[in-house]
C-alpha cells in the first residue's frame, strides 16, 4: 500500500537517508495520530532503505511493556549485539533519576561506539515505532544515544503519536530541541487525499460524497476505509461502476474500528470519549458538550480533548457523527453509564450550569438518595411544564422521588408528579392522588396544594376522597383571606370549579368575599388568568352576566399563552364562550388551541372535544364525529373520568341526527359510570340519550332522561338552556305521550330562561315552542326561529326549522311556499354539510297538530324484504320511477308496494317514510 498524500513527507525521509549515505547523520521525530498514515509512509521508507543495501535496526513501545524497566533501549542492545542493561538498584519505580549511573552510561557509550562502527562500513537507520508507548527508563536510555549519534552516518527515525504535555514518556519531547532533529508531522488527509482512497475501491464519488467522508472520519485514513467498507458490504453483487457512495452510512465496520483507534491512540482517552459521549446523550441540541468539557473540566481534561481534535476523532462540537458517539456509548455497561451520567450532573452543577441540563443527567443516571438534586429537578420540571414536555416533567420528578429523604418533601413532589402524569394519562396520575389522601400525608400538604389535589381527584369522580380532605382542612385554612394571594386564589378557583362542573361538593368549599385578589398582581398574571377563567364558566352558567362572563373569558385566550399549567383556564373560558352561544370566537380560539404543537395527550384530546362541542352547535355532523373520535383517541375512555360524558353526548347526537343505527348502538354499549352522571357532563350525555330513545320511540324513558337532567340543573343552579335545553326535550316527550298542555308550559319557561343575545339557543326555543302549537300559530313562530339559527349559526337546527315550516305551511294548503323552503332547506344542508331527510338523516320527527294525541311511533318490523327496499329508497327521496329502474319492477309495483308501506306504518305521507326508516336498512338493498 502506497502512501496517500504524503508525497512530501516520503520525499523528505528519502532525501534525509541519501544525506546519511553521504555521511551526514539526522534524527527524524515523526508524529501523527492513531491511523494516520505512519505506518505505512514508514513500511515505504524500509523498503527504499533495504532496496539501497543499508542496514536497519528496529524497536518499537507497547502498551503491554511499558511497565517492563528497560524494554525498548534492550531491544535496540539486542538488535546491536550487545547484552541487556540491567535495572540500577538506585531507580525507584521506573523513575530514573537525572544523571543516568555511570554504569548504565557505560552500557549506552557502549552502545554508541558499536552504533558508529556498524555505520562506517554501511548507512544505519535506526528506527523506534509507537516512541510514545516506551517506558520512563528507556526512554531516558534512548535520548542519551540520540544526542551522542549526530554526528555518525547514523538516520534515527522516532515515530508515535505527539507526546503529552506530561508522563512517563515525557523525556522523549526532548527530541523536538535537539539541533540536528527534523520533526514531520502527518495531518488528517483533505479531500484529495479522500478521493485517493475512494479511487481504490473503484467508486466514483462525487464532491457531496467526499465533503461527507471528510467530516465523518476527519480525514484519517482507516476511518475512510471502514466507511467504504461498510459501503461495499451494503452493495455486494453490484457492478465495480454502480458502487456509488454518493450515500455515506457508516456502519458496523466504521464503529469497530473507531474504538479500536480510540484505544490505540491513547487509553486514557477513553474515559474522556465516554464522558464526552454520555455528556452529548443528554444535552440539549444547543449546548456543545465538548465546549462544555472544555470550559468545565480541569487542565488535564482540556488537554486529552484537545489532542482527540488534533486526532480527527472530535470536531468542534464534539463527535463527527452519532455512530461514533454510540461505538462509545456500547463500550459502556448500564451501571457505568449512569455513573458518568451523575459525573456529568455533578460538573455542571458545580459550574452552576441551567438546572434543565443538569436534570437530562441525572434522569438518565436514576440516581438515589441524591438530597442536593431534588431542588434542580424541580425546578427543571417546572420550566419543561411551561414548554409543553410533559415528559421530560415526569422524569425530572420521578427521579425526585428517588433523591429526596426528606418525608415532608415527598408529598409535594408526588402532587406535582400527579400534575404532570395527568397531562398524558389522568387515572395513572389518580393513583398517586390517591395516595395522597392514606394516612398522615395529606396534613403535609399546603392548603393551595390541598386544592390541587381535590381538583384531581373530582376528574376521576373520588367524591368521597373530595370530602374527606375538604372537611379536614384546618381551621384556619377555612379562611382563605387570611392566607394570601396564592390561597385566594387556589380556593376560589377549586369553588369556581365545583360550581361549574360539579356542584354537589361546592358547598364544602371555603367561599370567599370580594372582587378577587389584585394587590398589585399583573391583571394577567397565571394566577389572575386561572381564576378568570374558572370564574367566567361559573357566571355564564349560573347567574352571572354573560357580558362581563364572555370579557373575562376573552383576556384568558388573549393573555394564558396556551402553556400546559394553563390547561384548565384555556378550556373554561372555550367553555364559557360556547355556553354564552359565541360560536364564531370559540371556533377561532378553538383552531389556534389544536394548532399548537407538541402539546400533552390531555390538551389535544380537550382541544379535539371543544372543537366537536362548537362543531355540533353549528350543526357540522361530519367535523363533530372528526373531533369527537379523535379525542377518545388522544386517551382511552377511563382517563376521560366525568369528562368522557362529552364525547360520548357527541357521538350520540350525531348518530340520532343521520340515523346511524350502528353508531348509536356503539355509543350505548359504552359503560357509563355515576361519576359521569354527578358532573356537567353527565348533563350532556343525559340529553343525548333521552333523544336516543325519543327517536327509537321509547318516549318514557326519553322523558325519566330529559327529566332528570333537568332534575340535576335546577337542583345544581345550573339551569340555563344554553348548556342542555332539557326542557325542549322533555316537551317532545311529554306531547308524544298526549300531555301537550305541559309541554307548552315547559318551551314557554324554557323561552323565558334565554337571553336575548344567545341567538342558537333562542332559536332552539322557538322550534321548541312551535311545536306545541297549531299549524296557523306555529308558522309565525318557526319563522323567526329561522331567522334566528341563520344568525346562531347551526346550520342543522335550522335545517330542521326550515323543513317544520314547510310541513306547516303546506298542513295550511300553502304547497309552493313550503316546497320553496324545502329546496332551501336542500340548498342550506348543501352548503353547510348539515343532513336533512333524504340522505339517510333522520330528522325530528314532525309533531301532529296540537292537542291530538301521539301515537306509539312504528317500525318497520311488519314491512316485507321487497316493501322495506322501496320505503328505504322513498325514505332518501328517489322518485317512483327512479325506484322502479332501481329495483328493477315496474311504476306500478311501486306503487303498491307505497300503498301498503303508508297503511302499515299508519301514514298519509311519503316525507313521513323518513321517520320510522332506519339507515342500516340500506344494508338490504
Amino acid at each position: 500500500m502506497r502512501p496517500l498524500q504524503r508525497q512530501h513527507e516520503r520525499s523528505l525521509l528519502r532525501k534525509l537517508f541519501d544525506e546519511c549515505v553521504r555521511g551526514e547523520g539526522h534524527l527524524v521525530h515523526l508524529t501523527g495520530p492513531t491511523a494516520s498514515g505512519k505506518s505505512v509512509l514508514l513500511g515505504d521508507f524500509v523498503s527504499h532503505v533495504a532496496d539501497s543495501g543499508a542496514r536497519h535496526l528496529s524497536a518499537s513501545g507497547s502498551p503491554s511493556e511499558r511497565a517492563l524497566e528497560l524494554g525498548l533501549i534492550n531491544q535496540v542492545m539486542d538488535g546491536a549485539g550487545l547484552p541487556p542493561l540491567s535495572p540500577a538498584p538506585e531507580w525507584d519505580s521506573g523513575h530514573p533519576p537525572e544523571p543516568l549511573p555511570p554504569r548504565v552510561v557505560l552500557r549506552l557509550e557502549e552502545l554508541c561506539l558499536t552504533l558508529r562502527d556498524t555505520a562506517a562500513d554501511t548507512p544505519l537507520v535506526l528506527h523506534v515505532d509507537d516512541a510514545h508507548h516506551t517506558d520512563a527508563a528507556s526512554a531516558h536510555c534512548l535520548l542519551y544515544v540520540l544526542r551522542r549519534l549526530h554526528r555518525a552516518p547514523v538516520m534515527a527515525v522516532v515515530s508515535g503519536r505527539p507526546f503529552p504535555h506530561s508522563g512517563a514518556a515525557a523525556p522523549l519531547g526532548e527530541l523536538a530541541w535537539l539541533p540536528h532533529c527534523t520533526r514531520i508531522r502527518l495531518a488528517p488527509l483533505d479531500r484529495s487525499g479522500v478521493r485517493e482512497i475512494v479511487s481504490e475501491y473503484r467508486a466514483e464519488a462525487d464532491d457531496q460524497t467526499v465533503t461527507d467522508l471528510v467530516e465523518i472520519t476527519g480525514g484519517v485514513p482507516g476511518l475512510v476505509r471502514a466507511v467504504l467498507d461498510d459501503r461495499v458490504d451494503t452493495s455486494a453483487g453490484v457492478s465495480g461502476r454502480d458502487r456509488s457512495t454518493s450515500r455515506v452510512r457508516p456502519g458496523e465496520s466504521y464503529r469497530v474500528s473507531f474504538t479500536e483507534y480510540l484505544r490505540r491512540h491513547d487509553p486514557s482517552a477513553v474515559p474522556l470519549a465516554k464522558a464526552l459521549a454520555v455528556m452529548g446523550e443528554s444535552e440539549p441540541p444547543e449546548h456543545s458538550p465538548l465546549s462544555t468539557l472544555s470550559v468545565l473540566g480541569d487542565a488535564e481534561t482540556r488537554d486529552g480533548l484537545r489532542r482527540l481534535r488534533t486526532a480527527g476523532f472530535l470536531d468542534a462540537r464534539g463527535f463527527r457523527c452519532p455512530e461514533a458517539q454510540a461505538a462509545v456509548v456500547d463500550l459502556m455497561g448500564p451501571q457505568e453509564r449512569a455513573r458518568t451520567h451523575l459525573w456529568c450532573a455533578r460538573l455542571l452543577h458545580r459550574d452552576d450550569a441551567p438546572v434543565e441540563r443538569i436534570a437530562h443527567h441525572l434522569c438518565a443516571a436514576e440516581p438515589e438518595d441524591q438530597p442536593w438534586a431534588v431542588p434542580i429537578l424541580g425546578a427543571a420540571a417546572e420550566q419543561a411544564m411551561g414548554r409543553g414536555e410533559v415528559g421530560f416533567a415526569v422524569d425530572c420528578l420521578t427521579t425526585a422521588l428517588a433523591c429526596c429523604d426528606d418525608e415532608a418533601a415527598r408529598p409535594r413532589i408526588t402532587l406535582a408528579l400527579a400534575a404532570a402524569l395527568w397531562r398524558r394519562d389522568p387515572s395513572a396520575a389518580t393513583r398517586h392522588l390517591l395516595r395522597l389522601t392514606r394516612g398522615s400525608l395529606v396534613e403535609r400538604l399546603s392548603a393551595c396544594e390541598l386544592y390541587a389535589l381535590v381538583r384531581g381527584l373530582l376528574w376521576m369522580g373520588h367524591h368521597a376522597e373530595v370530602a374527606r380532605v375538604l372537611s379536614a382542612l384546618p381551621e384556619p385554612l377555612r379562611d382563605p383571606g387570611v392566607g394570601g394571594t396564592a390561597l385566594v386564589v387556589e380556593a376560589r378557583v377549586t369553588r369556581a370549579v365545583c360550581e361549574s362542573t360539579y356542584p354537589e361538593l361546592s358547598h364544602l368549599v371555603p367561599a370567599t368575599d370580594g372582587p378577587g385578589p389584585r394587590g398589585g398582581i399583573p391583571a394577567i398574571s397565571t394566577e389572575v388568568l386561572r381564576l378568570k377563567g374558572a370564574e367566567s364558566l361559573a357566571d355564564v352558567l349560573g347567574e352571572g352576566a354573560d357580558r362581563h362572563a364572555m370579557v373575562r373569558a376573552e383576556e384568558v385566550l388573549t393573555n394564558a399563552g396556551f402553556g400546559e399549567h394553563m390547561v384548565e383556564a384555556v378550556f373554561a373560558a372555550l367553555s364559557t364562550l360556547v355556553y354564552a352561544d359565541q360560536l364564531d370566537r370559540a371556533a377561532y380560539w378553538s383552531q389556534s388551541l389544536l394548532g399548537a404543537a407538541d402539546r400533552s395527550p390531555l390538551w389535544t384530546g380537550q382541544a379535539h372535544m371543544m372543537r366537536a362541542e362548537i362543531a355540533l352547535r353549528r350543526g357540522d355532523l361530519e367535523l363533530t364525529r372528526h373531533h369527537a373520535r379523535a379525542a377518545l383517541s388522544s386517551l382511552p375512555l377511563p382517563g376521560w373520568g366525568a369528562m368522557a360524558g362529552l364525547p360520548l353526548s357527541h357521538l350520540l347526537l350525531v348518530a340520532e341526527a343521520t340515523g346511524d343505527r350502528q353508531e348509536a348502538a356503539g355509543v350505548m354499549a359504552e359503560r357509563v359510570s355515576e361519576v359521569v352522571l354527578r358532573s356537567r357532563f353527565g348533563l350532556h350525555y343525559l340529553y343525548a340519550r333521552g333523544h336516543h330513545h325519543l327517536n327509537a320511540g321509547r318516549d318514557q324513558s326519553a322523558l325519566a332522561d330529559f327529566t332528570l337532567c333537568g332534575e340535576l340543573m335546577v337542583g345544581w343552579g345550573l339551569d340555563t338552556p344554553s348548556l342542555v335545553p332539557w326542557r325542549g326535550g322533555a316537551a317532545r316527550a311529554r306531547q308524544r305521550l298526549g300531555a301537550t298542555d305541559t309541554a307548552r308550559e315547559l318551551v314557554l319557561e324554557q323561552q323565558a330562561l334565554v337571553g336575548p343575545e344567545r341567538h342558537r339557543t333562542r332559536g332552539i326555543a322557538l322550534r321548541d315552542l312551535a311545536a306545541t302549537l297549531p299549524p296557523a300559530e306555529r308558522v309565525p313562530v318557526l319563522d323567526e326561529a329561522v331567522r334566528v339559527l341563520d344568525r346562531a349559526p347551526d346550520a342543522l337546527e335550522a335545517t330542521r326549522a326550515r323543513l317544520e315550516l314547510a310541513d306547516a305551511r303546506e298542513s295550511l294548503g300553502e304547497a309552493a311556499e313550503a316546497a320553496g323552503l324545502r329546496e332551501r332547506a336542500r340548498r342550506h344542508r348543501i352548503g353547510a354539510a348539515a343532513p336533512t331527510a333524504g340522505d339517510g338523516a333522520v330528522p325530528p320527527a314532525a309533531l301532529p297538530r296540537a292537542g291530538s294525541r301521539i301515537p306509539a311511533r312504528p317500525t318497520t318490523a311488519g314491512l316485507t324484504k321487497a316493501e322495506t327496499r322501496v320505503a328505504v329508497l322513498a325514505a332518501r327521496g328517489l322518485t317512483n320511477r327512479q325506484i322502479s329502474t332501481r329495483l328493477h319492477v315496474t311504476v306500478s309495483t311501486v306503487e303498491q308496494h307505497l300503498t301498503r308501506i303508508y297503511r302499515k306504518l299508519s301514514i298519509t305521507d311519503r316525507r313521513r317514510i323518513t321517520d320510522v326508516v332506519a339507515r342500516e336498512h340500506d344494508m338490504a338493498l
